[in-house]
């Protein structure tokens, strides 16, 4: 029963209510501009040279060459070997291909093998070489700066003072009433 009540209550205001809206203007008294401080940074990068050692091998001569002959005796020696083994193979002009083959595979193995050694050989010993490495950071230097966000503006109403923030100084600010009843 009281929820109907309040039910017919409610609807009837509803239906007979008003609402009255009205505006008014009010003159600016005065207006102050509006700042906000905000902190920047301006980064940039500062750089120093580390040293380090770094751990080298040492390397040895084992042996140089200073034969102007590409061929070198231990291509001839392979050669004579392949040509011995390549006669022990075939028959007829077998044979004859066998000692071609022969003579050309020892001197070919032998010419490598002479290639292969290098003439520094490496060590167990080791030495520490000084190097420098550059490394950088990045650092920010700050500042303040106050930065401009409008005007307040300030007015009389009801014998108050008050203000409106905005953008631009105004001359006057328009008040909106509403009246409900």
């Amino acid at each position: 029963m009281k929820k109907a009540i309040l039910f017919i209550i409610l609807s009837v205001s509803i239906l007979l209510g008003d609402t009255r809206v009205y505006h008014q203007n009010a003159d600016v008294i005065r207006s102050e501009p509006l700042y906000r401080t905000i902190n920047k940074q301006i980064p940039y990068e500062e750089c120093h040279d580390e040293e380090y050692e770094q751990k080298v091998p040492t390397y040895r001569n084992k042996h140089k060459r200073k034969s102007n002959n590409s061929i070198g005796l231990d291509t001839l020696i392979g050669v004579t070997g392949g040509v011995v083994v390549g006669n022990q193979i075939g028959k007829g002009n077998g044979k004859v291909a066998a000692k071609i083959i022969g003579g050309l595979l020892g001197g070919a193995l032998a010419n490598g093998m002479r290639k292969d050694e290098s003439s520094y050989a490496r060590s167990n010993d080791y030495y520490y070489e000084t190097k420098n490495i550059r490394k950088c950071q990045t650092k920010y230097d700050s500042y303040e700066e106050e930065v401009h966000m409008g005007y307040k503006n300030y007015f009389l109403y009801n014998g108050k003072e008050i203000y409106k923030i905005t953008k631009n100084p105004k001359k006057r600010i328009r008040i909106t009433n509403t009246i409900s009843f």
